[in-house]
């Protein structure tokens, strides 16, 4: 049975000897990679080399994969240093997002950093509403049929739509203090480009998603109880996602959030919104659950992939705890047909190969 085999095997939920291995390492390569760290026996290999070398699936992530285009706002993008300055320019006003970057973070491996966020003022809602009014949205088809092809036997490519509407306006427009201050404030006016932008979501991107050759779309990620309470994820989320799911398993393909956050008392709703995979899922000692506690509560409903945290390949945790945490997850994942190895979120610059190559071992020897 091929890689790709073994993981569309867990989505029909089939019979397996031992669970898929499919981890990120991409940050661990490139920061080895660029500071002539990786190991004598994988040097020269690109991640995905690593990958076949090691036995695992490919971790095959297709993002960018769409863009907006809209007739109301010129949208472009100048590099300042280390910062990357976004600029929305409508007929009247400009509004600026701002990423940073520091040479460290970008030799590491991580991320660039929003430190500022477009909407500033109330009025800037309405601005952003016409961003997306009448726009229309560019894709990557062609581009993702290459990515799957050459993925071939390897993996199974996931499609990456990123966040929904509420959380693109929570982490890309507002960020989080604004948000809830201003929903307390001008409720109507954040409903109304949330709504907005739910209609063009629903009537540009997931047809386009629907009509893809993906067979996984991933889309929503960072679902967190303490930093969405209870009552905005009901109102927001839930039913978008579960229209999305609904939709998105119409047309014959699966659905995965990115799970590397602490779910917490919000994974109780997971199943019932049609999720079917748990991407990246997070767990103790990043987060407080064991990969037991989603087992008990999703009772196989969804796909566990994950339960590696990034935190137990850093040589901070020592070994011999690696090796027992290792042992262990190898147990309470055997004979079951919704789990996946993966890491939440991926494994960080200074992890340690010798850990990458112990579960490889181990994961070998259950085959």
């Amino acid at each position: 049975m091929t890689n790709r085999e073994k993981i569309i095997n867990v989505l029909k939920r089939g019979c397996l000897n031992a669970a898929p291995v499919s981890i990120r390492m991409d940050l661990w390569h490139n920061h080895a990679k660029s500071h002539n760290l990786l190991p004598g026996e994988i040097k020269g290999l690109t991640c995905e080399e690593v990958e076949d070398y090691l036995g695992f699936c490919r971790a095959a992530r297709f993002r960018d994969y769409y863009s907006i285009i809209s007739p109301s706002c010129t949208k472009s993008t100048v590099e300042k240093g280390e910062d990357t300055v976004i600029k929305y320019t409508f007929k009247n006003k400009t509004l600026l997002s701002v990423k940073r970057q520091t040479q460290e973070m970008r030799e590491q491996g991580i991320q660039s950093i929003l430190i500022e966020h477009p909407v500033k003022d109330i009025e800037d809602y309405s601005l952003m509403e016409t961003y997306y009014r009448g726009a229309t949205l560019s894709h990557k088809e062609k581009e993702f049929t290459e990515f799957d092809r050459k993925t071939g036997d390897k993996g199974l490519p996931m499609l990456i739509l990123n966040s929904c509407p509420t959380h693109e306006v929570i982490l890309n427009f507002t960020g989080y203090e604004k948000f809830y201050m201003d929903s307390f404030d001008y409720p109507d006016v954040v409903r109304s480009l949330i709504r907005t932008m739910e209609t063009f979501y629903k009537t540009k991107l997931w047809p386009v998603a629907a009509r893809s050759s993906a067979k996984v779309i991933l889309h929503g990620n960072h679902f967190s109880c303490k930093m969405t309470p209870m009552p905005i994820f009901r109102e927001y989320f839930v039913p978008y996602f579960t229209e999305f799911c609904d939709f998105m398993h119409r047309h014959g393909k699966y659905v995965a959030f990115h799970s590397d956050a602490d779910l917490g008392e919000l994974k109780s709703l997971i199943p019932d919104m049609g999720f079917d995979i748990a991407d990246c899922l997070a767990t103790a000692p990043l987060v407080e659950e064991q990969i037991e506690d989603y087992f008990n509560v999703w009772n196989g409903k969804v796909i566990c992939w994950g339960g590696l945290p990034s935190t137990i390949f850093s040589p901070e945790y020592p070994m011999t705890e690696y090796r027992k945490y290792v042992d262990e997850l190898i147990s309470k994942a055997e004979g079951r047909n919704d789990f996946i190895f993966g890491t939440s979120d991926n494994v960080m610059p200074f992890s340690q190969w010798e850990k990458i190559r112990y579960l490889a071992k181990k994961t070998e020897t259950l085959k």
